[in-house]
């Protein structure tokens, strides 16, 4: 894994200033502008899967905006029903976990929150932001609903590449710390750009260990192009 690839990727174009501003602008639009965005970066994550070594990236182009918006819409809501079948349910059981414990000692609850609570909560974030990265790579190639494909491909993906995926991830939260840092002593407005920085690392990464899923044996998702499903040709790779 080339973390620090990931983050200079960005740079790979004359025009990244140009996309870096107009990424900033979709993620500022609400609801409809993250959709665009995420279009957008799928492109870059095809760009960068297609080669071991890739060294560009098509640039934001708003004469592509609905194409970014009918390809984004399909991750958005994968996205939404997976935290929603799953994201909310872990929230309940922290949250009940709290208030059972506040109802029977209310001394003990700082120290359950520290000892239980908190690393529970931060491993069952980090599942299930491995399960969103799975469930990303899929519908981002898929571009149409199959639970049952996307299920498979999840599991057969995690068990192939989940330390690559966790260490990416774990990466990116660190990074994000830092450069957050450096976002907010610029009066708070470089939180936004920094955001989208971090979201273009995100999908090189993510084309990154879907590279090493194909080199160690991985079922591509079949393709959707012009209203049916092809099987599109796959990258071939040496031994990693």
């Amino acid at each position: 894994m080339r973390y620090l690839d990931s983050l200079r990727f960005l740079f790979g174009t004359p025009n990244w200033l140009t996309n870096l501003l107009l990424m900033t602008l979709c993620l500022i639009i609400p609801v409809v502008g993250p959709i665009v965005l995420i279009g957008y970066l799928l492109e870059v994550f095809d760009s960068a899967r297609s080669k071991p070594e890739p060294s560009g990236y098509p640039d934001f182009d708003f004469n592509r905006f609905v194409p970014y918006l009918t390809r984004g819409i399909w991750v958005f809501l994968v996205q939404l029903l997976v935290q929603v079948f799953i994201g909310l349910p872990m929230a309940f059981i922290l949250g009940f976990g709290t208030a059972l414990v506040a109802a029977l000692d209310e001394g003990r609850v700082t120290v359950f929150a520290l000892l239980v609570l908190l690393p529970l909560g931060l491993i069952l974030s980090i599942v299930l932001g491995m399960v969103l990265w799975a469930v990303t790579i899929f519908e981002g190639i898929r571009r149409g609903l199959d639970i049952s494909g996307m299920l498979s491909f999840v599991r057969e993906y995690l068990g192939k590449v989940w330390r690559e995926t966790l260490g990416a991830i774990l990466f990116l939260v660190v990074a994000g710390w830092v450069l957050s840092l450096a976002g907010l002593a610029l009066c708070c407005v470089g939180v936004y750009p920094v955001t989208s920085w971090l979201m273009f690392a995100n999908y090189h990464l993510m084309a990154q260990t879907y590279r090493l899923y194909l080199e160690r044996g991985g079922t591509p998702p079949p393709e959707q192009e012009m209203g049916r499903p092809t099987r599109a040709p796959e990258p071939t790779f040496g031994p990693s």
